[in-house]
């Protein structure tokens, strides 16, 4: 029995939550993930690399590695949040932001990821499927639309301390 419920993302080592608390945070898919059954090829080797390395940052050393120091802060400290959002401006369409989406999607798992392609579901009033996301993808975000009219509540979004959700 559990007298309360929380959303604390953790790593391999969870903080002590209490005795009867039941914590609704759900790891990632890959950490039972095993490679004994075949090789897997260096990281380097792989498509998506060269997607974040050459499309994505554009072979700038500093954007790359600052887009993978990102990624590792939230897979090896989930439960500390980045006050910052990884933005992809001026790339052009089919270039593979969907296809990173994916792929963290995969590696985080699906349920702590979130992809919203109308603004008003990440800023209308049933916003309860984003309470425990820790990935938000938006897609097709334009400047020129009206979507930039929304900056300041993304900016708020992306940076308060506290957020009210509503089933």
């Amino acid at each position: 029995t559990y007298n309360e419920e929380c959303f604390v993302p953790y790593s391999i080592e969870m903080p002590f939550l209490g005795r009867n608390v039941f914590n609704r945070f759900i790891p990632f898919s890959l950490l039972e993930y095993s490679t004994r059954s075949k090789p897997v090829a260096p990281f380097t080797e792989h498509a998506i690399y060269k997607l974040m390395k050459k499309d994505l940052t554009g072979d700038h050393p500093q954007s790359f590695n600052y887009l993978l120091d990102y990624i590792a802060h939230k897979l090896q400290r989930p439960s500390i949040r980045i006050e910052t959002a990884l933005c992809f401006i001026r790339t052009v369409q089919g270039v593979g932001k969907g296809q990173l989406a994916k792929w963290m999607t995969m590696l985080f798992d699906e349920r702590n990821c979130k992809t919203v392609a109308n603004l008003d579901h990440l800023f209308g009033r049933f916003n309860a499927h984003l309470q425990s996301s820790l990935w938000c993808f938006l897609e097709e975000i334009k400047s020129k639309g009206s979507a930039w009219e929304h900056c300041g509540r993304l900016k708020d979004l992306i940076t308060s301390t506290s957020q009210l959700w509503e089933k």
